[in-house]
């Protein structure tokens, strides 16, 4: 699994354009733009061999320690806020899924993320 492909699949999954996250300039600070980065660096870091400057190159971050923090604030929202946690968890699912069923749950669940399930 590439950072391409993860960061398609937490995309699609928030419901957020992936030129959004992988903008290199991070001039948009949406909530939902910023959830979808964390949730997108953590599948990359525990789902590929990347290192994290590798990871944080592909996302355009300062450093590796901007990586280790994205996964700590995804890793507390996970435990903090129980719809995140489900998304995150289908997104880690789909991640971890066949190319086959992966294309079909995907067609199923379709930006089913909107900013007002998070708050």
């Amino acid at each position: 699994m590439t950072p391409e492909e993860i960061t398609c699949i937490v995309c699609n999954v928030l419901g957020v354009s992936v030129g959004d996250v992988q903008q290199k300039t991070h001039k948009d600070r949406a909530d939902r733009v910023v959830i979808a980065r964390f949730a997108s660096i953590s599948l990359c870091r525990s789902k590929t061999t990347l290192t994290l400057n590798a990871i944080a190159e592909f996302f355009g971050l300062k450093n590796h320690a901007t990586v280790i923090n994205s996964v700590d604030a995804c890793s507390n929202m996970v435990d903090t806020n129980r719809t995140f946690a489900g998304l995150f968890e289908m997104a880690t699912r789909l991640v971890d899924s066949s190319d086959f069923e992966r294309l079909q749950q995907i067609e199923f669940y379709p930006f089913i993320y909107s900013v007002d399930t998070y708050e």
